[in-house]
């Protein structure tokens, strides 16, 4: 699919990079398990998109698969990068061997994944053992999540060079925060991202209830039952919530209305709205789970220990509250 997300920015990121060398034309941007096409402004003009839904919108997932090893075969392109396929990792694993004489694989992968009753289930864990072997490199947006799988899978040291870091650019903002708060004003936080379990909303909740000092604007879209939840926070009188919906674009974002920028995810990668809101130049409070420690720490934000205990995530807050200068510098 193509839609508002982060692994669908960084497929655009390398989109753009092979449209920039090579011309729009030498570039395909295949949709193998959804036909949704909600951001077709992440891709530069000229560049062709086709949907496997589009042929069939009642393919299975077999077939899927089947097609994409059709597909490469038939076109014979010079590379494959798969950013989040179910249909490209399940053919890797089923024709990798075959495909690899046809084309050079690459795939990308950010952080594992769970399921509501807490197993892994990312694409690493399902298929990076059997995919390993017949690609010629995977891309990572942190260095930590490949030392987590090499351990975790005992990876050969000769199959070691495959993964890589690739770190991603943030795009240059179309304005700064951040405001200058008036004495006695609250501070007014900013968080941005999917209304999901892995963005840790539960968390979010708490940090609002245990700094009621603190005005916090919440932008997002995702469960229904969380979004009523907020709407209603949101509405009630002296409530220190306030919930915008979904947002297109960080850039379209009024960051000069705020003061800081707070993520709350129990697993991620490096998140791009963190380079983004980084970029804007909005102090950062966010966990130390995933690679979010490459790009946060004492120097450059506030990096919280304790991923579900409100409690450091006020403690930042109030810091930066109480210190403006230390945070711009940060």
């Amino acid at each position: 699919w193509l839609v508002h997300g982060g692994a669908d920015l960084v497929a655009a990121h390398a989109v753009r990079a092979i449209a920039e060398a090579h011309g729009p034309q030498a570039v395909l941007v295949v949709l193998t398990d959804h036909d949704r096409e909600e951001a077709p402004h992440l891709l530069p003009a000229g560049v062709q998109v086709i949907s496997l839904s589009r042929i069939d919108p009642f393919l299975s997932h077999l077939q899927r698969v089947e097609l994409v090893d059709m597909t490469i075969r038939g076109f014979k392109p010079e590379a494959i990068l798969n950013v989040n396929s179910h249909a490209c990792w399940e053919a890797t694993k089923r024709f990798g061997r075959r495909l690899s004489a046809f084309t050079r694989l690459h795939a990308m992968l950010f952080c594992p994944d769970f399921s509501p009753d807490g197993r892994r289930s990312g694409y690493a864990d399902l298929y990076l053992r059997h995919c390993l072997p017949f690609l010629s490199g995977v891309y990572f947006d942190n260095a930590t999540y490949i030392d987590e799988l090499v351990e975790q899978f005992a990876v050969p040291v000769a199959l070691r060079p495959r993964l890589v870091v690739l770190r991603q650019p943030a795009p240059p903002p179309a304005r700064l925060g951040q405001r200058k708060r008036a004495a006695g004003e609250p501070l007014r936080v900013l968080w941005a991202s999917r209304i999901a379990p892995q963005k840790n909303v539960d968390l979010l909740l708490r940090i609002m209830q245990a700094a009621p000092e603190v005005e916090f604007h919440v932008w997002g879209r995702g469960s229904h039952a969380l979004e009523t939840l907020l709407e209603r926070l949101s509405g009630e009188n002296g409530s220190n919530v306030r919930f915008h919906g979904p947002f297109e674009r960080f850039d379209l974002l009024p960051v000069r209305d705020y003061d800081a920028f707070l993520y709350t995810a129990r697993w991620d990668g490096i998140p791009n709205v963190l380079l983004e809101a980084g970029a804007a130049g909005l102090p950062i409070v966010a966990p130390d789970v995933g690679g979010i420690g490459e790009l946060v720490d004492a120097g450059t934000g506030w990096l919280v220990d304790g991923q579900d205990d409100a409690a450091p995530y006020v403690a930042a807050l109030r810091d930066i509250a109480g210190h403006p200068q230390e945070a711009l510098k940060r």
